[in-house]
């Protein structure tokens, strides 16, 4: 993944190759609006990878693109707190943390809606290493 700034703005674009001295293929742009921040990005699937953007009006969005697509894949937002996104056969999950409560929700395909599959409290001693 790799981003590039101009006047314009600011874009993202994955390359991938199948080996040492292989030609790269690249996506096209992803524009990112001025006030967007890079939460995380990751694997989705075979050849495919998704970045996180945080928006300035707190919503998060989630883009997707495999090698050899041609366009970048918006899926439905994830809750706004989700820190990274898990891709699994048949199966996406966002992943969110809040102080002491981790969460874990999973997109309904079908009706583009996030579930919350778990929710903990994680016992945490805050100030208790030194």
């Amino acid at each position: 993944l790799l981003a590039m700034a101009d006047a314009a703005g600011t874009s993202l674009v994955a390359a991938w190759t199948t080996g040492v001295g292989a030609a790269w293929t690249v996506s096209p742009p992803l524009a990112l609006a001025p006030s967007a921040a890079l939460r995380s990005t990751g694997p989705a699937g075979a050849g495919a990878v998704y970045v996180l953007i945080g928006r300035a009006d707190g919503r998060t969005a989630l883009e997707t693109i495999a090698n050899g697509a041609g366009a970048w894949r918006q899926l439905a937002d994830p809750p706004n707190d989700t820190a990274a996104i898990a891709f699994s056969s048949g199966r996406i999950d966002a992943v969110s943390v809040d102080s002491t409560r981790f969460s874990d929700a999973v997109l309904n395909i079908a009706t583009g809606s996030w579930v919350t599959s778990q929710s903990i409290e994680v016992p945490i001693q805050f100030g208790s290493s030194g």
